[in-house]
């Protein structure tokens, strides 16, 4: 995975553990990214299994449910 270091993507993609994060605007880097990866399948792989793992973990059914109870209680109160 290569993305830009934007918004709420760096929550999705962790800097050289689930994929390269690059500035925006910055096409060199995105451009050296994109070429490594190709060029590294062992990378691609981690990356891939490890991005899984994150995303996993942070769309956990239980968890979305608990942060939006959470939020509700927060302006109810």
């Amino acid at each position: 995975m290569v993305s830009t270091n934007h918004n709420g993507i760096p929550e999705h993609v962790i800097h050289e553990e689930t994929g390269f994060l690059v500035n925006e605007y910055d096409f060199d880097s995105m451009a050296s990214a994109m070429c490594e990866l190709i060029n590294d399948e062992e990378k691609r792989m981690t990356f891939g299994v490890a991005g899984r793992k994150n995303v996993e973990s942070l769309c956990l059914p239980e968890k979305r449910h608990e942060a939006i109870n959470s939020l509700v209680d927060s302006i109810l109160h």
